[in-house]
């Protein structure tokens, strides 16, 4: 979608003129405006007792509709991941922990695995004439 946006911002650019100042195709000064971006980020808890759930991807809490009385607009969604797996720690371990998680053996690897749970939140900008993708066309020599 940005790609897509960067091209007709890139073609709308060449139209710029003294008649069209925003370009031809953006007389409402839009195009590129108003982006709304999926934040999303992943954790795992670890936990001092086993979690023993098979189907950990069951449970999903959406609020993008209501918001808060404090806060009107739409606020996200939190989702179990599903098995956070013995394999997947090193891989998704952080740059702090990676080392370590790379020297366990499988059997402390798979222990690990058997205490956490993962949990997949995210969020959406909301639609601001603010924000802006735009392109700059660079100066040529």
């Amino acid at each position: 979608m940005v790609q897509l946006i960067q091209q007709h911002c890139c073609c709308d650019q060449q139209t710029i003129n003294d008649r069209h100042p925003n370009g031809l195709a953006n007389h409402s000064d839009q195009v590129g405006r108003n982006y709304m971006k999926h934040l999303t980020t992943a954790m795992v808890q670890l936990s001092i007792t086993p979690n023993l759930d098979v189907y950990q991807k069951t449970i999903c809490i959406n609020d993008f509709y209501w918001g808060e009385p404090d806060f009107p607009y739409p606020m996200g969604e939190v989702q179990n991941t599903g098995n956070v797996l013995a394999d997947m720690i090193p891989a998704e371990a952080p740059k702090l922990l990676a080392p370590l998680a790379k020297l366990l053996p499988g059997f402390g690897l798979q222990q690990i695995a058997s205490h956490t749970t993962g949990w997949w939140l995210q969020t959406e900008d909301l639609p601001n004439p603010k924000n802006r993708v735009s392109m700059v066309v660079p100066l040529s020599f």
